[in-house]
């Protein structure tokens, strides 16, 4: 009597199936080395920054309340979080001795003043983005506008003064963002 089976020997249906096995097994491993060297890299790109504890006092005091805090290093003495508090996005700024520097957050709407004064000002212009800045010297509306080719950047403390101005095609002028009483005044 024949057997249907064979016992003890490999057929070529069984070999082909461990040469898959065995091919899928490798091609397993050098895709999983892969996303392991990938993972690694991108881990190494996100380095744990090593924010100094007068930084992180200052802003612990200043911002108790902020959520999902995020530090880079702006410079050698200059660092930033980027946080959540009051259900807003915000930034604030420490030089490396943990002195409060900036705070700055995005705005949608301006109050009523600042927006007339913006709308007699530059009135060609249109509004690219608005953030409240606070510092240690000013409180107010940094906006940025655009007109053609044309940027520029402007200062508006909270009761509608312009208080600094840049325009990039106008880089290093000395009057820029006063008005034209205190240019003639030499002031």
């Amino acid at each position: 009597m024949s057997s249907k089976y064979w016992i003890g020997v490999d057929t070529p249906l069984t070999l082909l199936n461990n040469q898959i096995t065995k091919t899928m097994k490798t091609q397993f491993k050098s895709l999983s080395a892969v996303l392991l060297l990938l993972l690694a890299a991108s881990c190494k790109d996100v380095q744990k920054l090593n924010v100094p504890e007068s930084v992180l006092t200052s802003f612990h005091s200043k911002f108790g309340a902020a959520k999902d805090v995020e530090w880079q290093k702006e410079s050698d003495n200059e660092w930033e979080a980027g946080f959540e508090m009051e259900g807003k996005e915000m930034t604030a700024s420490f030089n490396g001795s943990g002195e409060w520097m900036e705070t700055e957050y995005s705005v949608s709407r301006l109050p009523e003043l600042v927006a007339a004064k913006i709308a007699d000002e530059f009135g060609a212009y249109k509004i690219e983005e608005t953030e409240y800045v606070e510092t240690s010297t000013f409180r107010g509306y940094e906006i940025a506008l655009e007109k053609g080719e044309e940027e520029r950047e402007i200062r508006i403390n909270e009761s509608g003064e312009i208080v600094d101005g840049e325009n990039d095609d106008d880089e290093g002028d000395d009057n820029e963002g006063r008005s034209d009483d205190e240019e003639n005044e030499g002031g």
